[in-house]
């Protein structure tokens, strides 16, 4: 077998399976195709369907394959395009810009990832994400809702929230961290919607990832519980058909990928749930469970509320290690056909 394989574009390199991984990368032709291609399509203004579905399919693979998942929510203006009945010309409309110069720059700097093959000898993290989500009465059965001064666009408020109670076997450690979800984060989604707890769950699980600590999440297992079907399947499949939670689940998958963190996704009903808790300001009832299940001596941190930059498609992409200029430049000598040392 070879220890190199290429299929579309997308590299596995089993050099390194008696270490216990293997490494996958984009080939480098590949990937400088895909920026030229992209340049063009935004430079020209224009996207038909047929070139819309295989640009997708493309991206697709490049990008889902080889790193984590990171980049599909951001296919959701592809596919919107590739199944336009009509359209003036098939002018680039803000979400295909946008989506385009996020894969520029997705792909400008798409490191190698490791897919690990033996079991992880450290216990997972376990993790329980809530949001909540109250609506605000006016008087009678009307919703209070306020308008953007700028763009003119009502939002429906509410009281709303984000939680996580989190326990690392390693040293019997609790952390838990809880916010408020005021309007400035509301005007972040979607205009004209009565309910935001879809998005307010995945935000949820996202939050986790910005609060909790790098140095416990980094290289570990992690199980999620959450109480929300349409948000524990959208993190699963890294997608969502609505632009607000996907710009949320793009946030979690680029910090999931920069930590090397695997993680694992369970459904959990509320009453089970014990950050249904804190995320409602029940502390004590908090403290009391975690003492009910723990075993003696254990530690419990309330963190800081860090919430991920979700405002466009690329703002999460500073988290992401930088590829090697060496291996990089290594390859394209090779592929200018420059002898070179081998690349490591």
């Amino acid at each position: 077998m070879r220890s190199r394989f290429a299929f579309l574009g997308v590299v596995s390199d089993f050099a390194h399976v008696r270490a216990g991984y293997v490494v996958v990368r984009v080939k480098e032709k590949r990937r400088r195709r895909l920026i030229s291609e992209l340049s063009s399509v935004l430079d020209s203004g224009v996207l038909t369907p047929a070139h819309a579905s295989r640009l997708r399919g493309k991206l697709f693979f490049t990008t889902s394959s080889a790193f984590f998942g990171v980049g599909r929510p951001a296919l959701q203006a592809f596919t919107e395009r590739q199944y336009a009945k009509f359209s003036r010309r098939f002018c680039l409309n803000p979400s295909l810009r946008a989506s385009l110069n996020f894969f520029k720059c997705l792909l400008g700097n798409l490191p190698a990832s490791r897919v690990h093959l033996l079991p992880d000898s450290t216990r997972p993290l376990y993790i329980w994400s809530d949001a909540m989500w109250e609506p605000l009465s006016t008087g009678g059965s009307d919703r209070a809702s306020a308008v953007d001064a700028e763009t003119g666009e009502v939002f429906y408020i509410a009281k709303a929230a984000v939680a996580f109670v989190c326990y690392d076997p390693v040293g019997n450690v609790w952390y838990e961290s809880s916010k408020s979800i005021g309007l400035e984060t509301i005007k972040l989604m979607v205009p004209g919607k009565k309910t935001y707890i879809g998005q307010l769950e995945m935000l949820a699980a996202a939050f986790v990832l910005e609060s909790l600590p790098a140095a416990v999440l980094v290289g570990r297992s992690a199980m999620f519980w959450i109480d929300n079907l349409s948000a524990k399947y959208g993190l699963q499949k890294a997608y969502a058909k609505v632009e607000d939670s996907g710009r949320i689940l793009n946030a979690f998958k680029i910090r999931q990928a920069a930590l090397n963190l695997r993680c694992w996704f369970e459904y959990v009903p509320s009453k089970q749930n014990v950050a249904d808790l804190p995320s409602r300001g029940d502390f004590a009832g908090m403290r009391e469970v975690i003492d009910a299940v723990s075993a003696s001596g254990w530690t419990l941190f309330s963190l800081k509320a860090v919430l991920p930059d979700f405002s466009t498609w690329d703002a999460p992409l500073a988290v992401l290690p930088r590829r090697s200029r060496k291996l990089v430049e290594c390859m394209r000598k090779k592929m200018m056909g420059i002898s070179a040392q081998p690349c490591s």
